[in-house]
């Protein structure tokens, strides 16, 4: 700001205050720091996504390598449970190829009817019941099974093997061995899903249930006509097919006990024995060294080249 004196012509001294009009400047300097500011937060949060989004994929990794530590101590049923959880069928039989199951405890031509929707597998101790005709010779079972349902378990229905065939639909018995009252008290009861070796009915009440259900197909009647409740607990024989020539089918036998791992997949049993633990141990190992072939064929390596590295390492 400056001043400038004018003559004295006999009136007072006038002064005269020049201003400069910076208004429009000052305006233009606000925009531009308005904007440079918005720059630089943007900048920062896409910094910080990126920074949660790789948080978030370490953590999914550990969540898988954090198991990856030999399993030296018998776990109690819970925690074989809560660690299978996190792996699918296909993971456990990976684990039981490399301990010498040729099969890879897989039970075949079972359907996932009504999905499993709060883990990645479905796992539980095998809860059985056999079921036989009116005419077998063995009394019905007076109690019932369903109301004894232990927490934690899954279901395991079937036939014996005089009633099934190792083509579809693979059993004799055309009524439903199973339905939506099963599940609702099976849900209540805290078991972890159903495996029908037969057909099951009542299809929109499992999954309004949110109950998971495999089986080998469907259909409308209820069992009572034709077959009883012969035995609980007990072992289940399975019969199907057998890819020696010389052979046309073998029986797979699920024992009251087993563990039961299923998804979309499939279902694959695994037995609580002294190679439990060498089960468990090799399973995240393969997922992680999976995971590692996985991100090299992305990049362009071959796949067996990369295979061979990562899967020596276990």
């Amino acid at each position: 700001m400056s001043k400038t004196s004018l003559p004295l012509t006999g009136k007072k001294l006038v002064k005269v205050k020049f201003v400069k009009k910076s208004g429009v400047k000052k305006k233009i300097d606000t925009k531009l720091i308005v904007i440079y500011c918005g720059i630089v937060l943007y900048g920062v949060a896409v910094i910080v996504i990126h920074i949660i989004a790789q948080l978030e994929s370490s953590f999914q990794m550990s969540s898988l390598t954090n198991f990856a530590s030999p399993v030296t101590k018998k776990l109690a049923p819970k925690e074989v449970i809560s660690f299978l959880s996190q792996f699918t069928p296909c993971d456990v039989s990976d684990s039981l190829n490399e301990c010498g199951i040729a099969n890879g405890g897989f039970i075949p031509n079972l359907v996932n009817y009504s999905p499993v929707t709060k883990s990645t597998s479905v796992v539980g101790k095998a809860y059985t019941v056999l079921y036989a005709p009116k005419s077998d010779p063995r009394p019905a079972v007076k109690q019932s099974y369903i109301d004894n349902v232990p927490e934690d378990a899954i279901v395991v229905i079937g036939l014996p093997l005089a009633l099934q065939t190792i083509n579809a639909p693979y059993v004799k018995v055309n009524n439903a061995l199973y339905g939506g009252l099963m599940s609702t008290r099976a849900k209540y009861r805290k078991a972890n899903g159903s495996v029908i070796l037969g057909r099951i009915r009542d299809l929109d009440e499992h999954n309004d249930l949110k109950y998971p259900v495999w089986s080998y197909g469907v259909g409308t009647s209820a069992p009572g006509p034709l077959v009883k409740v012969v035995g609980i607990n007990v072992p289940l024989e399975v019969k199907v097919t057998n890819s020696d020539p010389s052979m046309t089918e073998e029986i797979l036998t699920i024992f009251p006990g087993d563990y039961l791992i299923a998804d979309k997949n499939g279902v694959v049993k695994l037995k609580d024995d002294n190679q439990l633990s060498k089960i468990l141990d090799y399973i995240p190992k393969r997922v992680d060294a999976d995971t590692k072939v996985s991100e090299d064929i992305k990049k362009g390596k071959p796949a067996a080249e990369s295979q061979k590295h990562w899967r020596g390492k276990i």
